[in-house]
């Protein structure tokens, strides 16, 4: 019997980016001043410093662009705050307004916004009146600039430690010049930034030879370790022996949001089997279900993302999205031979019931479980110690 009911998933699958890009949340403004202190408290990268705008401490990174939250109370307009994001190199804008870029309050994967301004450096004689004019002891020139700024959907990143974590790319060219890029990591905000502004981008741009500010080193930054992990929720085992009596111990599913919890607990063949995980990190686990002809009657889970693109291959496996967040394990082992985690994680393993030696008597499945005692309670039971494959918060 397959088992076809529909789970919902997590919101890390839908276009939304709304988990990666912390300090533009909430969708509506004003942007409350609970929601940014919450925003800032995780980490930032290491060679970042606080600098501060109006009342509120948001981060100041070494470099051409600043992000920054316009406090409307403290201009005498409550309810104007804002997220820009404006040129703060030694250069200025020729109307005021064309300094900043309002940001989305909903950003999705695969928008973009086009942002035009006539800059210039602003010492001696006023160039904006004049478009030609590019001399002058203190006047570097006069820049008609075009910037795009597209968010890219979700993408697996490395902190300095070997820490993963899911990130969206925000990417900014200039005059359709490669420029830089950004990184939002999932429930961190801006972590880290590339240069992507190289020698060959003259040729796309040569007005931009004589920028002030060109992207490069001191640009870039990145994340050196991961916070603590947000605990989400819990994923909650069920095991099904009624319509699966040839399956060892049953059939497993884990379930994470409580529309599923509710739906699998109004069934009365699915049953809480008492073990359960919490939920909470940085990058999402993928879900599989082979039920296409010649697939496993089971879903799977995995959050490596070298595994997730294997499987995506398999023509056996539906790819069901992003289910529950995790951490991944770091580089290096431990002495009693596990993979180390991330602050406030510990491992999670995995087990198969050895269903491919079965002659088909029963389909594959896996479990989940955090502490060694039952995985080697279950493994003298006949099922296969897959390892430790990611990692859950304490």
């Amino acid at each position: 019997m397959f088992f076809t009911a529909c789970f919902q998933l997590h919101a890390q699958d839908s276009a939304s980016l709304a988990s990666y890009y912390n300090l533009v949340l909430p969708n509506t403004f004003p942007i409350s001043k609970a929601y940014v202190a919450s925003a800032i408290r995780t980490a930032f990268p290491p060679n970042s410093v606080m600098r501060q705008s109006g009342r509120r401490f948001l981060p100041y990174y070494p470099g051409d662009e600043l992000l920054y939250l316009v406090d409307g109370t403290r201009f005498g307009t409550p309810g104007t705050d804002r997220v820009v994001w404006t040129s703060i190199g030694s250069h200025a804008a020729c109307v005021a307004f064309d300094k900043e870029l309002v940001l989305p309050a909903r950003i999705t994967a695969g928008q973009s916004v086009v942002h035009t301004a006539a800059w210039f450096t602003p010492f001696g004689v006023d160039p904006c009146s004049d478009a030609s004019f590019s001399s002058g002891p203190f006047i570097k020139g006069r820049w008609d600039l075009r910037d795009t700024i597209s968010f890219g959907p979700a993408e697996r990143r490395k902190a300095l430690d070997g820490g993963e974590f899911n990130a969206s790319r925000m990417r900014l060219t200039r005059n359709d010049a490669p420029w830089i890029s950004y990184f939002w990591g999932y429930k961190l905000g801006l972590v880290e930034a590339t240069a992507d502004w190289t020698t060959d981008g003259l040729r796309i741009a040569p007005e931009l030879s004589n920028w002030p500010d060109l992207p490069g080193a001191q640009t870039e930054y990145s994340l050196a370790t991961l916070p603590p992990p947000f605990i989400e929720d819990h994923v909650v085992e069920y095991v099904n022996r009624a319509d699966f009596p040839a399956q060892p111990s049953g059939q497993y599913f884990y379930a994470v949001l409580a529309s599923d919890k509710t739906l699998l607990d109004s069934i009365p063949a699915w049953q809480r089997s008492g073990k359960r995980f919490k939920s909470g990190g940085y990058v999402s686990a993928c879900r599989f279900y082979g039920g296409r002809i010649g697939g496993p009657n089971t879903r799977f889970y995995s959050a490596d993302d070298k595994e997730c693109a294997l499987l995506k291959t398999i023509p056996q496996l539906s790819y069901e999205g992003q289910t529950f967040a995790v951490n991944m394990p770091l580089p290096g082992i431990n002495t009693d031979g596990s993979k180390p985690c991330p602050i406030d994680s510990k491992p999670l393993y995995r087990v198969y019931n050895n269903a491919s030696a079965s002659n088909g008597r029963f389909v594959s499945n896996h479990r989940y479980f955090t502490e060694r005692a039952d995985v080697a309670a279950v493994v003298a039971q006949g099922w296969l110690d897959e390892g430790q494959v990611m990692c859950a918060p304490l």
